[in-house]
């Protein structure tokens, strides 16, 4: 979609991919990737509409990793969709958009005005349990979990770290 933003053209998505973590968005991003009328940017998860103008996107969740590629500046992402061929829509995917809808709402808004309401959203969910078994193993794997199952989603457990951020 072309979008004038302070006097500049600039093509941003048409469609937005958001969801629940671990719920299929890279699988769907991936296969999307590969239909030739559609463009979708090098970069899984810029985060720009939840993150837009920070300095660095807050992570309080222990996880050093999260959101390290966060793109922040309005140049930098417009220039992830700056090769997409003429004609073709274009999307991207950050399932945390959901997750910080009043952001992403307002970044929206204030980005794309009147042309928001052309804006199409794919949001895919997943049964809970699935997704939290799914979760913890992700954790696991990746060194920031090293509880068993029961004992990380115990009541206590996640009291406390919720208390923790």
């Amino acid at each position: 979609m072309l979008i004038n933003v302070d006097g500049s053209a600039r093509r941003l998505p048409d469609f937005l991919i958001i969801g629940a973590a671990k719920s299929g968005t890279t699988s769907l991003y991936f296969y999307l990737r590969q239909h030739p009328g559609l463009f979708l940017s090098d970069l899984k998860e810029p985060g720009y509409l939840c993150f837009a103008g920070m300095t660095r996107p807050p992570v309080q969740n222990g996880l050093p990793d999260m959101w390290r590629a966060a793109v922040t500046d309005l140049d930098a992402y417009a220039d992830l969709f700056a090769r997409a061929p003429d004609g073709v829509r274009i999307g991207e995917a950050t399932p945390e958009y959901m997750l910080l809808s009043t952001r992403t709402v307002d970044n929206i808004t204030r980005l794309y005005g009147n042309s928001a309401k052309q804006l199409r959203f794919i949001a895919i969910l997943r049964n809970p349990v699935d997704r939290l078994w799914s979760h913890y193993w992700m954790m696991l794997r990746d060194g920031y979990e090293n509880r068993s199952f029961d004992d990380a989603t115990s009541p206590q457990t996640i009291a406390s770290r919720l208390s923790a951020g």
